[in-house]
C-alpha cells in the first residue's frame, strides 16, 4: 500500500470513531440532565491534551516518526469509550472526553505531517485535498453512526461501539511495516530550534489566527448545534443526519479545492470561507425546521471545509525543514486553546441568554477572519510591487 494511501486508510478509521465520539457524549450528558455550563466543561476537555501535548509530540514526530503516536491514539479511545459504557454517569463521560482528547492530539497533528513529509511540493495541494475528503467521509459516517446506535441501541451501548471503530487500528500500526510510519526529515541548521523562531513569519501568525477562527465555529457546532437541535424537539437520528450534512459538503468542497486554489489563490479562498460560515452560524437561530437547518449546516460546511487543510498545507509549506510537524503543533495548540475557553464562554453566554447570542459571536468572530485574509491579500499585493520596484 502506498504511504499516502496508508495515510489516508489510518485517518479514516479513527477520524470516523473520534467523530461519534464526540456526538455521543454531549448527547449522553443531555441524557443525564447535565446543563450547558457542564457542556460547555466537557467541550473543553476534548481540547486538554492537544493544547498541552501539541508542541512536545511534533518534536517526537520529527525525530522519531509516526508509528507510536498514532498506536498511542488507538489505544486511548477505545479505553476511554469503554468507561461510560460500564458507568453510567457525568464523571465517566468526563474521563470519556479527555481520552478522546489524547487520540485526538496524536492522531491530527501525525496524520497532517505524514501528508507533507510524503508529499512533493507539486502534489502537496493535491495529497491535503484528499487527505481533508477522507476526514470529511469520517465527519459525515462518525455523526451518522453515533445518531443510529443512540436511536437503536441506547447511549451506553453507543459507547462500547464506538470502543470497538478503534480496536482495527492497532494491528494495522502494530503489524505494518511500511516505511512511512518511521520515516523523519533531516533537520537544516541548529539541532534544537528555538520556538519563537517559528512564530517569525507573518504567514504563520496569520494561519495561527485562522485556525482558532476555525476552531470556534467546530466549537459552536460540534457542541452547541446538537444542543440547539435538542432543544427543539429533533431526534437523534436527524442531529446526526443534520452534523453529517456539514461533512458532506466538506467532501463536495474539498473536491475542488485544488483548482480553487489555483485560480483564487490561498488568502481570497479563505476570505471566501470565512464569510460563508459566518453568514450561516448568523442564521441557524432563526430556523427549527430540520431541513431548513440541514441547509444551513451544509451551507456551513462548505465555508469551513475549506480552511483546514489550506491552514495545515500553508502551515507545512511555511517551517523549517526538520520542524513541520513542531510548527503544525503551533497550530494544534492555537486551535485546541481556543476550544478549551471559547465553549466554557459559549456555556455562559447561553445559560445567560439563549443559544441565539451563542451563533451571533461566533458569527462575528468569523466574519473577522474574513477580514484579516483579506488583509493578507493586501501584504501579498504590496509585496510583489515592492519587489518589482527594485
Amino acid at each position: 500500500m502506498p504511504g499516502i494511501s496508508l495515510v489516508l486508510a489510518l485517518s479514516l478509521v479513527n477520524q470516523t470513531a473520534v467523530q461519534a465520539a464526540r456526538v455521543v457524549l454531549p448527547l449522553f450528558l443531555l441524557d443525564l440532565d447535565a446543563g450547558p455550563a457542564t457542556i460547555g466543561m466537557v467541550a473543553a476537555a476534548f481540547s486538554v491534551f492537544p493544547a498541552v501535548l501539541a508542541v512536545p509530540l511534533g518534536r517526537l514526530i520529527d525525530r522519531r516518526g509516526s508509528r507510536l503516536p498514532l498506536i498511542v491514539s488507538a489505544v486511548a479511545g477505545l479505553a476511554g469509550m469503554l468507561v461510560p459504557f460500564f458507568v453510567r454517569g457525568i464523571p465517566a463521560i468526563f474521563i470519556a472526553a479527555i481520552m478522546i482528547s489524547l487520540a485526538m492530539a496524536c492522531l491530527n497533528l501525525t496524520s497532517q505531517n505524514l501528508v507533507g513529509v510524503l508529499s512533493t511540493p507539486e502534489n502537496r495541494p493535491h495529497n491535503f485535498s484528499n487527505f481533508a475528503l477522507a476526514n470529511s467521509t469520517a465527519s459525515f459516517l462518525g455523526p451518522v453512526l453515533a445518531g443510529l446506535c443512540i436511536d437503536h441501541f441506547g447511549y451506553a451501548a453507543a459507547c462500547g461501539i464506538v470502543a470497538a471503530m478503534f480496536a482495527p487500528l492497532l494491528p494495522m500500526l502494530v503489524l505494518s511495516r511500511h516505511a512511512a510510519l518511521d520515516k523523519v526529515v533531516p533537520r537544516e541548521g541548529q539541532k534544537k530550534g528555538v520556538l519563537r523562531d517559528l512564530l517569525k513569519g507573518r504567514g504563520i501568525k496569520a494561519m495561527l489566527f485562522a485556525s482558532s477562527m476555525q476552531a470556534i465555529a467546530d466549537t459552536l457546532f460540534s457542541y452547541y448545534m446538537p444542543v440547539y437541535c435538542h432543544s427543539i424537539g429533533l431526534s437523534a437520528s436527524a442531529i446526526g443526519l443534520i452534523l453529517g450534512m456539514h461533512a458532506a459538503a466538506s467532501f463536495v468542497v474539498r473536491l475542488g479545492m485544488p483548482k480553487m486554489i489555483k485560480r483564487l489563490g490561498e488568502y481570497r479562498m479563505l476570505s471566501f470561507a470565512f464569510y460563508l460560515g459566518g453568514t450561516s452560524a448568523l442564521l441557524i437561530p432563526f430556523f427549527s425546521d430540520a431541513y431548513l437547518l440541514g441547509l444551513l449546516a451544509f451551507t456551513l460546511g462548505l465555508g469551513m471545509g475549506l480552511t483546514g487543510p489550506t491552514v495545515s498545507m500553508l502551515m507545512f509549506a511555511n517551517s523549517p525543514p526538520g520542524r513541520s510537524a513542531e510548527a503544525l503543533g503551533l497550530r494544534v495548540i492555537a486551535n485546541h486553546s481556543t476550544k478549551i475557553v471559547s465553549p466554557i464562554i459559549l456555556g455562559y453566554v447561553v445559560a445567560a441568554t439563549s443559544l441565539g447570542p451563542a451563533f451571533w459571536l461566533t458569527a462575528s468572530f468569523l466574519i473577522g477572519g474574513a477580514w484579516l485574509s483579506q488583509q493578507l491579500v493586501v501584504g501579498k499585493v504590496d509585496e510583489a510591487r515592492s519587489s518589482e520596484k527594485t
